[in-house]
């Protein structure tokens, strides 16, 4: 299978615009704002376009107008520094580098209790489109996979210690503290307050005392927001059905994702099997998304495929990893609608099983 995939990977690079690969070859992504992090660490300045895009006209010759600001918390500007100590094409492949082993240690994880996992990994787009657009989706999976790795090992505070790393994408897991709370999981939870304790005094070490009103300012540009048609989320859904972002339809349809993850949440007969549909939610609720960010749902179907819990809720996340609705996706209307239903879908039929599920011992009870 990894034949398979490095063959599907080389196909992908061939075909799709030259532009698109030598910004890849080049490191003309997303790191270019990691590596500027790295390099503004430990001053005020860590998320101010001004300084940003200096530094990339700097060290790679080009000014952003959608990649123009730091987007990670302050932490992670203090990982990147080693990076940015070293020449720019040397620090872009290292991270690469980093970025597919990362990939590799999730899938040992995994694959030896879930061997269908190698396929769909072989054939995962949003693996391409991490690797593409410089970005670390990768990094969070493999601190997400360790969590449950560690949890099935029954280290719990060290679970929720690894869990806390996913900060680097918050947005993606914001769901995943809510089901640790309805199912009373202390030890993790003191685990990820330990751990995500020693990231805010990193972040107000990198960043000074002012970060938060900054970092707030700079997510909020539109800038930071391009091609809604291109996010598998509620964002897209409600963009597309309305012509334009309607908050009143995103704010119901959240809503309504995160009653369905905590109702999942309480009903779940696992831990594992509640964690899985909330990364699917906190993928929806998510304003902030793209095609790579869904290589999560790897973790997702990895602990599906173990579990006899909904065969139609596994069934579908085996499509939403597949390749089919990720070309959806670059077809643009209204195929990338195909997308954030599939996930609805998933939790969907979830929460129908689970409702059916707890009928049955009502059932019993009254023969």
């Amino acid at each position: 299978m990894a034949g398979v995939g490095i063959c599907v990977y080389a196909i992908v690079i061939f075909v799709q615009p030259r532009e698109t690969t030598e910004r890849m070859i080049l490191g003309r992504n997303d790191f270019m704002q990691f590596y500027a992090g790295g390099r503004l660490s430990g001053s005020p300045a860590i998320y101010s376009r001004d300084a940003v895009q200096q530094v990339m006209e700097d060290v790679v010759g080009v000014r952003s107008d959608s990649i123009s600001h730091f987007s990670r918390l302050p932490f992670y500007s203090l990982f990147m520094r080693p990076l940015a100590m070293l020449p720019y094409r040397a620090a872009y492949y290292l991270f690469q580098s980093i970025s597919i082993l990362c990939f590799l240690l999730f899938l040992w994880m995994f694959i030896p209790g879930c061997r269908e996992l190698a396929a769909y990994a072989s054939l995962s787009i949003p693996f391409v489109a991490n690797l593409q657009n410089g970005q670390d989706a990768t990094l969070v999976l493999l601190a997400a996979g360790l969590s449950i790795f560690l949890f099935r090992k029954d280290k719990l505070f060290w679970a929720g210690f690894a869990l806390s790393f996913c900060a680097i994408k918050f947005h993606l897991f914001t769901l995943v503290p809510v089901i640790i709370l309805i199912q009373r999981r202390w030890l993790m939870l003191w685990g990820v307050l330990a751990s995500g304790a020693i990231l805010l005094a990193l972040s107000f070490a990198g960043a000074g005392a002012h970060w938060p009103k900054a970092y707030i300012e700079a997510v909020g540009a539109g800038r930071m927001h391009p091609h809604p048609d291109y996010m598998p989320n509620l964002h897209t859904l409600s963009v597309l059905l309305n012509g334009a972002a309607d908050f009143a339809v995103e704010l119901i349809l959240s809503i309504a994702v995160i009653g369905t993850v905590v109702y999942l949440a309480s009903k779940a007969p696992e831990y594992e099997l509640a964690f899985a549909f909330a990364l699917v939610g906190g993928l929806l609720i998510s304003f902030h998304s793209y095609p790579q960010d869904c290589v999560v749902l790897l973790l997702s179907l990895a602990i599906l495929l173990g579990k006899p819990f909904s065969r139609r809720s596994r069934e579908l996340t085996e499509l939403a990893v597949s390749p089919i609705p990720y070309f959806c996706m670059l077809a643009g209307a209204p195929f990338n609608l195909v997308m954030p239903t599939i996930l609805l879908a998933i939790l969907g039929t979830a929460a129908y099983q689970a409702w059916r599920s707890s009928l049955v011992p009502q059932a019993d009870h009254r023969r």
